[in-house]
C-alpha cells in the first residue's frame, strides 16, 4: 500500500504520532488520533492553545509522558524546525524504502530500535544512495545531472579546447581527456558510465540553461583516508569549457556542491586541483573558503585546495 505525502502528514497526531503508517492504521482498525483519543489531554492541550501540534508550542517538549520517546521528540523537533510537509516527505521515502514505522505484529519499528536521537534524525533524513539514483542539481543557470551520450557533441567542444585540457586534472587518470573525434568523446562517456555503475565514482554533466548545451563535467567520489587528521575525504574534479572558466561561473558552481555534496556523499572535506595558471578557478575557490593544502597526506600530487564541511 502506498500513500501520498498529504495523507501521511494529515494523519500526524498532536504529539507526534503517525497514525496513518501505525499498524492499526495500516489494516483500518484506527481512524488516527485527530479524530478519536476524545479526552487526550495532549489533543486538549494543542486546542486550547489553538495551535495545530506540539511542534507550534512555544514550551515544546514540555514534561508530558509522550516525549519520553525518542521518536516522537525527534519528529516533532524536525517538524519545528522543516515543516510538517518536510516530516511527511522522510517518512513517505523511507516508507517506500522498506523503513518501518511500525512492524505488522505491532512490535518496535526501526526508528524505535535505535539507540539515541541522533541515530534517529539519521535515518529519519536518510539519502537515497546515489550510485542507485543519480542527484540532479540546479543554480541560477546550471543543471548538473548524469553525464549522457547524447551529451558527446556538446562535450566535445570542451575536450578537444587546448585552453580547457590544459586545467584538467588527470591524476591518477588513464587518459589525459584530449579528444579529436566524437567516437572518442563518446567512448569516454561509455567509459565514465560503466564506472558510475561499479560505483567508482558519479560523473555529472553540467548543462547551460540558457542555451540546453552540456559545457563541461563534474566527477564526484568519496575516498577513504586513514589519517589523524583527515577522514571522508570528496574528490572534485571540474573541467569546463575554456569561456566558462570564469570566477563568477566557478563559484557558482561550487557553491551547489559546498551545499549538497557534503551530505549527499557524507563526506567531512572535499578536495579539488587547481594549477597556477588557474586563476579564475583559484579566486573562486578561495571565496568559497578553500585554502591550500599544504602537505600530501590526502593525494601525492601538487596543486589542491580543501575545504571542510
Amino acid at each position: 500500500m502506498t500513500y501520498s505525502i498529504e495523507e501521511i502528514k494529515d494523519s500526524i497526531a498532536y504529539c507526534g504520532l503517525v497514525c496513518k503508517l501505525c499498524s492499526a492504521g495500516k489494516t483500518g482498525q484506527c481512524k488516527g488520533c485527530r479524530e478519536k483519543c476524545d479526552g487526550c489531554s495532549i489533543k486538549e492541550c494543542a486546542k486550547t492553545r489553538s495551535i495545530n501540534g506540539c511542534w507550534e508550542c512555544s514550551e515544546f517538549p514540555c514534561e508530558k509522558r509522550i516525549f519520553k520517546n525518542k521518536r516522537n521528540r525527534v519528529f516533532l523537533q524536525c517538524a519545528k524546525d522543516e515543516g510538517l510537509h518536510s516530516l511527511a516527505t522522510y517518512l513517505k521515502r523511507n516508507y517506500e524504502q522498506g523503513i518501518q514505522y511500525h512492524k505488522a505484529d505491532g512490535t518496535q519499528g526501526d526508528y524505535d530500535i535505535l539507540d539515541s536521537e541522533e541515530q534517529i534524525l539519521h535515518l529519519l533524513r536518510k539519502k537515497e544512495n546515489p550510485y542507485q539514483k543519480c542527484p540532479v542539481y540546479e543554480t541560477k543557470q546550471f543543471i548538473f545531472r548524469m553525464v549522457d551520450e547524447k551529451d558527446a557533441e556538446d562535450l566535445l567542444e570542451c575536450y578537444s579546447d587546448p585552453m580547457s585540457i590544459r586545467l584538467f586534472n588527470s591524476d591518477n587518470c588513464t587518459s589525459k581527456f584530449n579528444y579529436k573525434s566524437l567516437d572518442e568523446m563518446k567512448n569516454c562517456i561509455k567509459f565514465w558510465l560503466d564506472h558510475y555503475s561499479k560505483q567508482y565514482y558519479i560523473r555529472f554533466s553540467i548543462v547551460d540553461k540558457l542555451n540546453c548545451k552540456a559545457i563541461g563535467t563534474i566527477e564526484f567520489f568519496a575516498k577513504q583516508v586513514t589519517t589523524s587528521e583527515f577522514s571522508k575525504i570528496g574528490v572534485l574534479r571540474l573541467d569546463l569549457a575554456s569561456k566558462y572558466e570564469k570566477e563568477g561561473f566557478i563559484m557558482e558552481i561550487i557553491d551547489t556542491i559546498s551545499d549538497d555534496f557534503y551530505d549527499d556523499f557524507e563526506v567531512e572535506h572535499i578536495i579539488t586541483k587547481a594549477i597556477p595558471e588557474a586563476k579564475q578557478r583559484i579566486a573562486a575557490l578561495k571565496n568559497q573558503g578553500f585554502t591550500e593544502l599544504e602537505n600530501k597526506t590526502i593525494v601525492p600530487f601538487d596543486s589542491y585546495f580543501i575545504r571542510t564541511k
